[in-house]
Order: C-alpha cells, then sequence, then structure tokens
C-alpha cells in the first residue's frame, strides 16, 4: 500500500477501512496489525471496532500485545466485545491478562468476571477462561485476591485459603475453607483461619473466639480455640461467652435426641410389621404334596394354603376337595 510506504498510517487505515471487499480489508488488517497499532493505536482500536467485523480476533493478539499501557483499557474494551461475540477462550484470556496489567484500577471488573466464572464452576458449566492460564497470570502480577479465586476453581482449597489470608481477604478465606468435601481438610482450614484472626501471641477476645466457632458451622468446636485466648482472661469474664455455647449445644442435642425419637419410632413400627407378616406366614416343606391329589404342591401351578396347613392346586374343583372330606 502506497500510504504504509510513505508511512502515512493514518491515511493508510483510512483507505482500508473503506475497502469494499471485506475479505481482502481483514487480510491487509491482519498483514499490517503490529504496524497500526504500534502507531496509531487508538485509531486502529476505533477502526476495528466499527470497521473489521468479521475479522479473526484471536489472529490479533500478538498484535494487541503490543498496546501500551495508555490504551491498553481502551484496547481492552474491544477485546471484552470480541470475547463475548466469539465466545472464544483465547480472547477471554487476553482479557483478564489486560485486566490483571492494569493495576488496582480494574480490580472491580475483575473481581466482578471471576465472581461470575465460580458461579458456573460450581454449577458445573464450562469456564470462559483456561485456569491454568490465569492462575499464573495473577501470580505474576501480584494479584493475590484473583489468585484465590483462581485456585478455588481448580479445587486447591488449602492454597486458596493460604492465599487469601496473606491477601487479608478473610472473607474469601472463610468462604474457601468450607468448600472442600473432605471433613478433616475443612477442620484444618478453619484452624488455619482461627490461628490468624485468633493471635495467640496477643490473646484472642473470647467474643471473637466463640463467634468464629459459631462461623465455622461446625468445623470448629470451642476446644479448637481455647488454647488462643489470652491466659491473662479470667474464667469470669467469659462464663455468659461458655454458657451461651452451652445452650446452642443443648439445643444441638435436644434435636439430636428427637431424631433419634423418631428413628426408634420407626424402627419399632418395621419390627411390628415384621411380627404381623412373621406371625400370619405360612411355612410349607419343600415336599408338601397337595392335600387333594397327592401330587408336590409347590410346581408350575398355583396352590393354595390355609392356617390348618392343608394345601390345594388351583386347578381342582370344589367338589373334588369337598369330596375328599366325604
Amino acid at each position: 500500500m502506497y500510504y504504509i510506504d510513505t508511512k502515512d498510517y493514518t491515511k493508510a487505515l483510512e483507505e482500508l477501512s473503506n475497502m469494499p471487499d471485506e475479505g481482502k480489508k481483514n487480510k491487509i488488517m491482519l498483514r499490517y496489525a503490529s504496524l497500526f497499532i504500534n502507531s496509531i493505536t487508538k485509531l486502529t482500536i476505533e477502526s476495528l471496532m466499527s470497521n473489521f467485523q468479521g475479522i479473526m480476533v484471536e489472529e490479533l493478539i500478538p498484535a494487541l500485545m503490543s498496546v501500551g499501557n495508555q490504551y491498553r483499557l481502551f484496547a481492552n474494551t474491544f477485546v471484552r466485545e470480541s470475547a463475548l461475540k466469539h465466545n472464544s477462550k483465547l480472547i477471554y484470556d487476553l482479557y483478564i491478562f489486560f485486566l490483571a496489567q492494569s493495576g488496582d484500577i480494574v480490580n472491580d471488573e475483575l473481581s466482578e468476571f471471576l465472581e461470575k466464572e465460580e458461579a458456573m464452576h460450581r454449577q458445573g458449566e464450562p469456564l470462559d477462561i483456561d485456569r491454568e492460564f490465569a492462575l499464573n497470570v495473577f501470580k505474576f502480577f501480584g494479584k493475590r485476591s484473583a489468585a484465590t479465586r483462581a485456585y478455588s476453581m481448580l479445587e486447591l482449597y488449602e492454597e486458596a485459603v493460604k492465599t487469601a489470608i496473606s491477601a487479608g481477604e478473610l472473607k474469601l478465606a472463610k468462604e474457601y475453607a468450607s468448600e472442600p468435601k473432605d471433613e478433616k481438610l475443612r477442620k484444618k482450614l478453619w484452624q488455619q483461619i482461627a490461628g490468624t484472626v485468633l493471635n495467640p501471641k496477643e490473646g484472642a477476645e473470647t467474643q471473637t473466639s466463640f463467634a468464629l466457632v459459631s462461623e465455622s458451622q461446625g468445623n470448629l468446636v470451642l476446644n479448637d480455640v481455647l488454647h488462643l485466648v489470652s491466659p491473662k482472661i479470667k474464667l469470669k469474664t467469659f462464663r455468659d461467652d461458655i454458657l451461651n455455647q452451652v445452650k446452642i449445644y443443648d439445643s444441638k442435642i435436644e434435636s439430636f435426641r428427637g431424631r433419634i425419637a423418631e428413628y426408634n419410632e420407626s424402627a419399632r413400627g418395621i419390627g411390628e410389621q415384621y411380627k404381623l407378616i412373621h406371625s400370619s406366614a405360612v411355612r410349607l416343606p419343600p415336599d408338601k404334596c397337595c392335600d387333594c391329589c397327592e401330587k408336590l404342591l409347590v410346581g408350575p401351578g398355583t396352590f393354595l394354603t390355609f392356617p390348618c396347613l392343608h394345601g390345594f392346586h388351583l386347578v381342582l374343583t370344589c367338589d373334588d376337595v369337598l369330596g375328599m372330606s366325604g
């Protein structure tokens, strides 16, 4: 192109954007995209959004990677729209790469996006991003909160809780500590949180200790945190806390007792039904014969038995049976 040779990139982009042949236009843009983006970044991104609707955005990724910090967020608008349009994992990966590289100004946007990805993961839906790539990007740029979410989507809950604690994201740490299916692992993770929240050097306040036990929803018990309570606090100081905790335990015990009573009642009902069936059943020896025809009672045909242990083949008439008694 003449204007490219003369380094009049603005005019070259204008001519290219107005080219009627879409296929040829897109092919030329892909060839010179890096040159345009490095020279007239904003104009190129604007033109890509409005004049190159059918271009293969994935093939633009090497050129887009060269966008400088000044226009990185602006370029990411084009990347986000392209990812939504084409549903491409590669483009989504570029999107989160730009967000991670753009500093704290886009933390909310990144968090919102990752929350949606987490919801999709919990529902078993395919994710828009590559989780391993995302984790490496967040670790590289020091995005600890984002890395925590990536660990969670990889179901690496120990790393997720550890990273969340180091980032001061205790809410996230508590959320991920309750995620594992393994009961022992959940307890271990909550104990790590307790060791952070209840500073053993300073001695934890009793209200904080009991609140954490309650918040763990059964993953911690009182004995797990008592050693973290300040030894300077006298027993009477947290007497009310202990009494409240005992009331909670009493309530749970009563609930369990109620369930046990229901199970016992169900067991008794089953036992009564079994006795009824057992008492009304008739046990026949394998060589029991029909009391009328004297052939084996058990066979291919239907037969009747009575509490008196008389048995008859159903094919026999009433006269046959009555005749036996006459």
